[in-house]
């Protein structure tokens, strides 16, 4: 690929949009599902709880955690892209439309109640924020006391052996996000690296493993 269809290839997974978008949201969920899934996994929602979910794409992979939270509970859902957030509430409105709360716009600006939300995922998000530190304030504040977060990120050196990831990626070492997560009074961090295989539409099997981090804000 030449310098501008790696931009675009960087464009629509920072934020999907048109049909190259929709095409896009369904490649990514075949890639991530099982990142994701572990994520959800580790946050482990329960019935009751507001979970806020940070870039969920299409909300295809986002199901479970609606169902875990039940009619109790509630779902909401940052996404940057208008595309992505037209998708993802036709798909969960599906499940239980009366829980579910779709917010499109930019993370950083978002208006989330204080001390409300119980548990925090976002996968594949960190690399298209530039003020961690902002983020990892904000999340704070919207946590509970002892509310979680789980992040899914693909290593440092896996991100820069992609090309794309020249055009608009934050890469950033796995040791100064943490850093920035404790100086924002997170505790119980815990960063857990998930070898997986995936095929390529060539069949190829391409190393694409993840890291899982997970905190929780100080009671």
């Amino acid at each position: 690929m030449n310098k501008n269809d790696l931009k675009e290839v960087a464009n629509q997974l920072s934020c999907p949009s048109g049909e190259n978008g929709v095409l896009f949201g369904e490649r990514m969920n075949e890639s991530n599902a099982v990142m994701i899934s572990r994520c959800i996994s580790c946050l482990s929602p329960v019935n009751g709880e507001a979970i806020l979910e940070i870039g969920l794409g299409n909300g295809a992979l986002s199901c479970p955690i609606v169902e875990a939270v039940g009619n109790e509970g509630r779902y909401i859902g940052l996404e940057h892209s208008e595309t992505m957030a037209s998708e993802a509430l036709t798909i969960l409105s599906q499940i239980n439309p009366e829980i579910i709360d779709i917010k499109i716009g930019n993370c950083l600006e978002a208006d989330i109640p204080q001390r409300k939300i119980n548990g925090l995922l976002a996968v594949n998000v960190l690399y298209f924020i530039d003020d961690l530190d902002l983020l990892f304030q904000k999340i704070a504040n919207w946590l509970v006391a002892g509310g979680r977060i789980v992040f899914g990120l693909r290593p440092q050196g896996l991100l820069q052996r992609m090309p794309f990831s020249e055009h608009g990626f934050n890469i950033r070492p796995l040791d100064e996000i943490i850093e920035k997560l404790a100086a924002r009074k997170f505790a119980n961090i815990h960063a857990e690296y998930i070898s997986e295989d995936i095929k390529s539409p060539q069949g190829d099997t391409n190393q694409m493993g993840f890291v899982v981090l997970t905190a929780s804000i100080e009671k």
